[in-house]
Order: structure tokens, then C-alpha cells, then sequence
């Protein structure tokens, strides 16, 4: 035990001696003679570990188009809510009279409802006190190492921010319910508030929002590898802990690593000319390999609802109904889908499950994102196996 811990302890010394020698050759970053082109924002040379400028230029145009994102996103799901305010099968608890609807869309409200009844059924907190308090809605945002280059900007942090800004924001108005959010006071990756559920009770949820990277920079991650380790773990057991905690909503928003699975931690290379070894990812499959592991260990026990957000997962359809075949599923179908727009998707799904948005509805606004890209041509979402059951 003892030198266990010895040897912890010299790991921890020796990477905080690296760390302190690589800041002191940084040199100072100025962005005075940079021009921001969102789409070349990763573009530093592979291995010129001194651009910060150009880091820094990264690290502003990200946030930019984060921000513009996430402004669209509010915007366009303000226009779903009040376009559809009045219509009697788009939520759970819509209103309006539903003498007037065809059958099959009379029974697709009659599934909605009971989808969204038991959803917002939560287990008693305590199960000897099963009139007692209610467990709140378990939401689970987990953000994947979002490397793009071997010495460029790491995303998932400024992804991240974006988000949290977004849900932590006063509701601009009654149509958005993805707002309002307040950080719990001893968890800064646990967001809370309470919304209205089908049946007119008041139910708590958490939203709990992690990321993978110990810093921004790429390098600096892997100089630091006992802190980014840390980092990834954390990410890795609220995502896989999703599983057997039956959470609610599991959204994965990160690269797919060319069919490899969720990945959180920064990439395998080759050595021979630092490129991300994609032939391994291809032929062993971490995160999918991970996601078994998780199911197995779970015996049985699946989250209510996942979204698999990165460059078309649809590849890991079958697996996924495999391994969750009780579960909702949200699959992204681009093959290759900008960061910004997975995280907006994001976004749109917590909304919906909120505001218990029936299956058309639901389809509908989130492909609001969609729009703000045309010229990328994103394959719409559905969400698959929730209001079939």
C-alpha cells in the first residue's frame, strides 16, 4: 500500500513539473493580426506548439459560433411553442378539443400521454415511503473529447459553456422550458429546477452537464496526462453511470471516431506522423466496447431515453437497439456534423422532454436546427422506440 501511494505521489510531482516548465516557454498570445475564419478556426500546424495566437483565435471564433448557435436554436424553439400553442395532440398536456382529430392521430395522443405519464413517474425517493417525495428527472448531458487536430483548440469545454449560459438563462419568455436552470451550490456540473409534468404536478429535475477536457489546448491535455485522466474518468462515469442509474435522458454529443463509440479521452495517434489512428478505433471499437461492458454490468437496466449526437452514428444502430431495446433512441445521420450543431441539437431534446412534446412535435423541434445549415445538408432526427411502446 505504502508504495502504492509512493508511486501516485511521484507520478502527481513529476506531471506538475512538466506542467510548470511547458507554461513558462508559452509565449504571449496576440490576436491583433488574426483573422477569424470559422471554418479554418482548428487549422494549426501539427506541430508548432507555439501558436498561441492562432489558439486564441480558435478559442474566440468558437465561442462566437457557439453563441450564435444557441441563439438561433432559442429563437427557432420559441416559434415551434408559439406556432403550435393552441394544438391539441403536439403535448402531452396540450390543449384544445380532440373531437376533430383523425383516429390514428386521437391514439397517437392517447400514446403520447401515457409515454409521458409514466416518464414523469418517477420512483419515491425513498422506496420504504412510496407516497413520499418523488425522485427528480435524471438528465444527462456528457460531452466527449472534442479534439480536431493534434495541436489545435479542444471544444467540448467552450461546447460546454455555451450550454450551460443557455440553460441557466432566464426563460426570455413561457415558451422555452430548456431555461431557467440554477447550479446546485455543491456540484458545479448539477443544474436543477422544477416544471410542470402531464398531470399537473410540479417535478424537479436535474440536468447534470460534463465535459472531458482538462484545458482548451490539446497539447497541454496530453503534457498533463494525470489531470486529463481525471478529467475523462469523471466524464466517463456519468456517462456510463447513466446506464445503471436508469437516468431519464442520456445525450452523448462528441466524435464517433469513424464507428470507434463515445470517446472521452484524447485521441490514439500513430507515431509515426501524429494523426489519429483511425484503422484501431475501426478495429476495436473502444466506446462501443465500453457500452457493452456498461449494459452487462447493468443487468438490465437502461436508460428511458438516448441520443447518440456525433457523425452518423446510425452505423451503431443495430448494437444500440441491441443493447437498449427499451429505450427511446435519437441516432445523428450526417456523416459529418459540426460540433456546434450536435450541441444544438442537444438542446432542443432537453426542451422537448420538458415540455412532453408528442412524436411529431418532438421530430419538429429539433430539426428547427437543421435550418440554421442548409448548406451543410443535415439529415433530420427522429426519435425511435419511446412512443412506439
Amino acid at each position: 500500500m505504502i508504495r502504492f501511494i509512493l508511486a501516485l505521489l511521484t507520478i502527481f510531482l513529476l506531471t506538475t513539473a512538466v506542467a510548470v516548465r511547458a507554461s513558462e516557454t508559452v509565449s504571449p498570445i496576440d490576436t491583433s493580426e488574426i483573422k477569424r475564419n470559422s471554418r479554418n478556426r482548428t487549422e494549426v500546424p501539427r506541430h508548432d506548439f507555439s501558436s498561441s495566437a492562432r489558439d486564441e483565435a480558435a478559442i474566440d471564433d468558437s465561442r462566437r459560433l457557439h453563441d450564435e448557435i444557441m441563439q438561433y436554436t432559442i429563437a427557432s424553439l420559441q416559434r415551434v411553442r408559439g406556432e403550435s400553442r393552441s394544438c391539441s395532440d403536439c403535448y402531452a398536456g396540450g390543449s384544445g378539443s380532440t373531437e376533430t382529430l383523425s383516429r390514428a392521430r386521437a391514439t397517437a395522443k392517447h400514446v403520447c400521454e401515457e409515454r409521458w405519464a409514466d416518464y414523469y413517474n418517477t420512483p419515491p425517493m425513498d422506496p420504504r415511503n412510496p407516497g413520499g417525495e418523488k425522485k427528480p428527472l435524471d438528465l444527462r448531458v456528457s460531452l466527449g473529447y472534442m479534439d480536431t487536430d493534434a495541436n489545435s483548440v479542444v471544444h467540448d469545454i467552450l461546447m460546454r459553456q455555451a450550454f450551460v449560459k443557455s440553460v441557466t438563462a432566464k426563460c426570455p419568455t413561457n415558451l422555452l422550458r430548456a431555461c431557467g436552470f440554477k447550479e446546485n451550490e455543491r456540484d458545479g456540473d448539477l443544474f436543477e429546477k422544477e416544471v410542470m409534468g402531464p398531470t399537473g404536478e410540479m417535478q424537479k429535475v436535474h440536468l447534470r452537464i460534463t465535459a472531458s477536457s482538462y484545458s482548451l489546448l490539446n497539447q497541454k491535455n496530453r503534457d498533463n496526462q494525470f489531470e486529463q485522466f481525471i478529467k475523462s474518468q469523471q466524464a466517463e462515469d456519468s456517462y456510463y453511470g447513466a446506464i445503471k442509474d436508469k437516468a431519464d435522458l442520456s445525450i452523448y454529443v462528441g466524435h464517433a471516431r469513424d464507428s470507434g463509440g463515445p470517446d472521452f479521452s484524447p485521441a490514439d495517434r500513430k507515431k509515426s506522423d501524429g494523426t489519429i489512428d483511425y484503422t484501431r478505433y475501426r478495429r476495436d471499437k473502444p466506446g462501443i466496447a465500453k457500452l457493452r461492458k456498461a449494459f452487462k454490468e447493468a443487468q438490465g437496466a437502461t436508460p428511458r431515453m438516448m441520443a447518440f449526437l456525433a457523425c452518423d452514428s446510425t452505423r451503431w444502430e443495430n448494437e444500440i437497439q441491441k443493447l437498449a431495446p427499451n429505450s427511446g433512441i435519437i441516432l445523428s445521420k450526417t456523416d459529418k456534423i459540426a460540433l456546434e450543431i450536435e450541441m444544438a441539437f442537444a438542446y432542443t431534446l432537453i426542451d422537448s422532454v420538458l415540455w412532453q412534446r408528442c412524436k411529431t412535435e418532438f421530430n419538429r423541434a429539433m430539426n428547427t436546427v437543421v435550418d440554421a445549415r442548409p448548406e451543410e445538408k443535415i439529415v433530420p432526427l427522429s426519435v425511435d422506440q419511446f412512443f412506439e411502446r
